[in-house]
This record gives C-alpha cells, sequence and structure tokens, in this order.
C-alpha cells in the first residue's frame, strides 16, 4: 500500500554516490562548508553530527569570557535546545509561544531579558519565520541572537536564507529535516569575532564517536533514501522507528560532521531552491484550502518571507476531531505527527499547542492527489 510519510525529501543515487566520494576522499568537511557558505551567503561555517551539536558548540562560544548565564528558550520546541543548553552549563529561561505562527511569543521574550541573559534562541518552527527576531536584536544589542533554523533550511526571508537576522545561526541534515543527510548540523555567522569564538570551542571536537561512523552514515543514507518513498514505505511501515528522528538524550556527544555526511550535505544543497519551492507550494496549497476551516487555526506567514515548510501545523480547536483527523489521515495512507508532545515548560499557549496541533506534510515528494487527499479528509472531520 502507498503511504506518505510525515517527513521525506527526494535523495537520489547522486546523493548516495556523493557521499561514498566524499569518504574516500581528503576535502568533503571543506567543500560542504564552502558549499554551505555560498548558498546561505554566510562569511564562516562550520559542520557537527547534528544540530543539537551545532547548538552547543555556539553557545560554548559565545559564554567565553562573560558571566552571563541565561538563555531564553521558546516552552514549545525540542527538548534538544534545552539539553544543549544545560549540557554548555547555562540556565533556559522558557518564554511563551504565540498562536499566530507557532514561534517564540516576542513580548514575554523582551520581559524576561535580564542583566543575566546572554543569548536568546530563535526558533523558525515548522519553517515559519519568526520573522520580528530582528527587532529583538536590535532592541538588546548586547543580548546574543542564536537563529535555530534546524526546521527553515530553504525559508527565506526577503531574498535572503533564514538565518541572517542573528549572531549565529544552527542548521540541521538529520532525518526529519528538509536536506536530510541522515545527521549533521551547522553553525553559522557572519561575524570574525565570533567565527573566532567558535573556532576556539572546535578545537577539541572529535570527527565521529567511532572509527567506522562515516560508512554506518553512508549505509543509513542509502536506506533513508530508499525507505521514505511512498511506494516503499507502505512496506516497512510496522517497522519504521529506526528511520525516525529520537528525542536527544541529555547527556548527548559532540562531534564533527562525519566525511560521508558532508558529501550528502553538499550534494542535497545543490538543490535546495527547487527542494525549497516545493515544500512551500505544497504547504501553501493546504493553508489556501482549509483556510475557511472554522475550528482549525494555520500559521500566519509573516510579509515578505517565503516558509519552506518542513510540515504544516493544523491547530485544531476541538482535540477530539484532531483525533478523528489524524486516523481518517492515517486510513487515507497520509502519516501525521502530534510533534512534540509536552512543552519544555507548562506556559499557557506552549502547553495549549501540544494539546492541539496536528502536523501534516508538505516535503517534495507529495502529489497533487496527496494534497487534495490532506485537504478533503480534514474538511471531512467536523
Amino acid at each position: 500500500m502507498r503511504w506518505v510519510p510525515i517527513a521525506a525529501a527526494r535523495i537520489g543515487a547522486g546523493d548516495v554516490l556523493a557521499a561514498a566520494a566524499a569518504v574516500c576522499g581528503q576535502r568533503g568537511l571543506v567543500h560542504a562548508g564552502t558549499t554551505l557558505r555560498g548558498k546561505l551567503n554566510r562569511r564562516h561555517a562550520y559542520l557537527t553530527d547534528s544540530c543539537t551539536s551545532a547548538l552547543y558548540v555556539a553557545l560554548v562560544a559565545l559564554q567565553s569570557g562573560t558571566k552571563r548565564n541565561q538563555v531564553i528558550v521558546p516552552a514549545y520546541t525540542a527538548d534538544s535546545v534545552a539539553h544543549a543548553v544545560k549540557k554548555a552549563s547555562l540556565v533556559p529561561v522558557f518564554c511563551d509561544v504565540s498562536r499566530d505562527d507557532f514561534n517564540m511569543d516576542l513580548d514575554p521574550a523582551r520581559k524576561a531579558v535580564t542583566e543575566k541573559t546572554l543569548a536568546i534562541i530563535g526558533v523558525h518552527a515548522f519553517g515559519v519565520v519568526s520573522a520580528g527576531l530582528g527587532d529583538l536584536k536590535r532592541e538588546f544589542p548586547d543580548v546574543f541572537l542564536i537563529e535555530d533554523c534546524a526546521q527553515a533550511m530553504g525559508s527565506r526571508v526577503g531574498g535572503e536564507y533564514a538565518g541572517n537576522a542573528g549572531d549565529v545561526s544552527v542548521f540541521s541534515f538529520n532525518r526529519g529535516k528538509n536536506l536530510p543527510a541522515y545527521g549533521g548540523g551547522a553553525i553559522t555567522t557572519n561575524s570574525k569575532e565570533l567565527a573566532e569564538r567558535v573556532e576556539w570551542a572546535f578545537e577539541n571536537v572529535p570527527v565521529g564517536k567511532r572509527p567506522f561512523d562515516g560508512l554506518t552514515s553512508l549505509v543509513k543514507l542509502a536506506a533513508l533514501a530508499a525507505a521514505v518513498r511512498p511506494g516503499v514505505y507502505g512496506l516497512i511501515r510496522p517497522f519504521p522507528g529506526r528511520l525516525r528522528e529520537r528525542p536527544t538524550p541529555g547527556n548527548f556527544g559532540v562531534y564533527r560532521c562525519t566525511a560521508s555526511q558532508a558529501g550528502a550535505v553538499t550534494s542535497l544543497l545543490g538543490r535546495l531552491e527547487e527542494e525549497s519551492e516545493a515544500r512551500y507550494r505544497n504547504g501553501t496549497a493546504l493553508m489556501e484550502g482549509l483556510k475557511e476551516l472554522d475550528g482549525v487555526s494555520l500559521p500566519a506567514v509573516a510579509e515578505n518571507t517565503r516558509p519552506a515548510f518542513n510540515r504544516l501545523p493544523v491547530l485544531f480547536q476541538d482535540t477530539e476531531r484532531r483525533e478523528r483527523a489524524a486516523e481518517a489521515l492515517r486510513a487515507a495512507g497520509i502519516e501525521t505527527s502530534r510533534m512534540y508532545p509536552s512543552p519544555l515548560a507548562n506556559l499557557p499557549h506552549a502547553r495549549y499547542v501540544s494539546e492541539h496541533l496536528l502536523t501534516v506534510p508538505t516535503h517534495p515528494l507529495l502529489n497533487e492527489a496527496d494534497v487534495t487527499t490532506i485537504m478533503e479528509t480534514v474538511k471531512a472531520c467536523t
């Protein structure tokens, strides 16, 4: 049976071959960094084994030379964000989110800033750009702004890719992200001073946990390339556990990107515009079809932004209706996700979003019939 996974991307034989070639070469990491800088228009880029590692290294770099120890974090996001803050011996200060775009609510974020605040982590949830982060940075120039673009690779603000408002930005190439290399993360910055700090924090970070991590990543990438295709996913769906992203443990290791991951990143970045356009097209088509539906809220997309939707968040006023929609979509061969089942802190909007949210796929492997099926199925669950 054909099954559409909640998260997927077009990974071809060329991407797998590029990863394999990088294992045999010597310049995979350098080439990937150069490609990333060129695509995102950044002066400096550093590749890690995950976005969580990238965030940790960035925090260590920013903390050097200061006694500030608090980091403002949205209360509805991945637990890995809080784990990275705590591993860096910093204190997370949780801020509620907005029910308009599901990103950090900037008013409570402003109120949370004190003389102890080192940084604000602004997450672009689901690929929807948190457009006010630049204003927040201008208001608090002495507080570092970290843009978490883990779900927003390819999203745009004006003519630039998301991530240019922050002092530092982090990205993910993990399994469920927009350009999945089956692992990998990145730190980018346009500041020479901050780049030097990142390089200092990066000095003792090893490449991989085990000698054969690069080959393991290559095999997993090849498996992912086949598994996420709807015709194949239906066959393996009863056994997909290892292909899904798992919660990051609090004691996670920190490593550099493997050569095979770097090769895959370089290859996938070559299709960034094409993949991002497909995500935008599918996401906006779904929003257009569902926008007049009573009892359903969709994310507000800020003017002058173009989200490369990682998935589309749909907020149901009635949780029983949400469950009916999820079950009906499952029966139609469409996978959905609740995303984060609980907030990082018990704040009103974060708790409401976690209790009422359902996400549906927007990835490039959807066809027009899939998009129509999602719209009609959700509409029927009144």
